[in-house]
């Protein structure tokens, strides 16, 4: 597994350990890392590199795209923030054979590793705002979590169809949950529990009623495989009487096997400044 790991300065270090939570080991300062098809490299955003001058607008806001080998333990710049577009976020990143996909609030791209061929899959207008993206195994299918001028706090998660003129197949209310690639469902959260939709079924099922017995908030969930989902979650600090930004606050890392209903937590009773972000190989 890897994960990013939030610094008291704000700064972002990634890190791969084992599924079990053991041999962590640190690789570069950054976050959204995501593994190329053969394993071999990351994908990850970063403004460690960026200089501050008074003379220019805040550059260091604005993220760059790099790829880490692991074969020379370096990483170099594939897409510099002035080459094509000011990215303030990327909304998501994945590395298929057939090439990287990157997302802003409003675009979908795909180009490849040399930040050539650049080709947009999906073109929003002004009026909307992508949260999150996620691509489905067989790219066949992205998923996007968004909301509209005016419906800020009423997200929805549309389904397309990149191989049908992007036709809407699914569109829902709730907030994406899948933070990672999918086969034939994903994870979002609705009305306070999470929930697992099949595209196929067009079916929903609860995972999670009210979250986890209302005292953790999952923030962000992949599959592990067909039978276990990990999950981050927070403590909800209203429910054991804190404030909502109370520092107290702990992260846990969860797994939760889907035939037996279980739930092991690898990493727990983290610090809240010390939150991790997960990303599954």
């Amino acid at each position: 597994v890897i994960y990013t790991s939030e610094n008291m300065d704000k700064s972002n270090n990634i890190y791969l350990m084992d599924a079990d939570g053991s041999n962590s080991e640190f690789i570069v300062n950054g976050t959204q890392p995501r593994f190329s098809p053969d394993g071999k490299k990351i994908l990850f955003t970063s403004t460690k590199d960026k200089k501050y001058k008074y003379s220019d607008r805040d550059l260091t806001l604005y993220p760059d795209l790099y790829v880490f080998d692991f074969n020379n333990n370096a990483d170099r710049i594939v897409m510099f923030h002035k080459n094509k577009m000011d990215f303030l976020i990327f909304s998501g990143l994945f590395w298929t054979t057939s090439g990287i996909y990157i997302g802003d609030e409003r675009n979908i791209y795909l180009m490849d590793e040399n930040d050539k061929n650049l080709k947009s899959i999906l073109n929003l207008d002004k009026t909307f705002y992508i949260k999150r993206f996620v691509l489905s195994e067989n790219e066949n299918f992205i998923i996007y979590n968004y909301t509209t001028q005016g419906n800020s706090l009423y997200p929805k998660i549309s389904v397309i169809d990149t191989k049908n003129s992007n036709k809407v197949v699914v569109e829902i209310d709730g907030y994406l949950l899948q933070n990672g690639k999918f086969e034939n469902a994903f994870i979002y959260s609705q009305d306070g529990s999470v929930k697992l939709f099949n595209i196929q079924k067009k079916e929903s099922s609860v995972i999670f009623s009210k979250n986890i017995d209302d005292t953790l908030i999952v923030g962000d969930a992949t599959f592990l495989d067909k039978e276990n989902i990990l999950f981050k979650a927070q403590e909800n600090a209203v429910a054991k009487g804190m404030g909502i930004r109370d520092t107290r606050s702990r992260t846990y890392i969860g797994i939760y096997n889907l035939n037996n209903k279980s739930i092991w937590y690898p990493i727990s009773n983290l610090k809240q400044k010390e939150h991790l972000t997960l990303y599954n190989k």
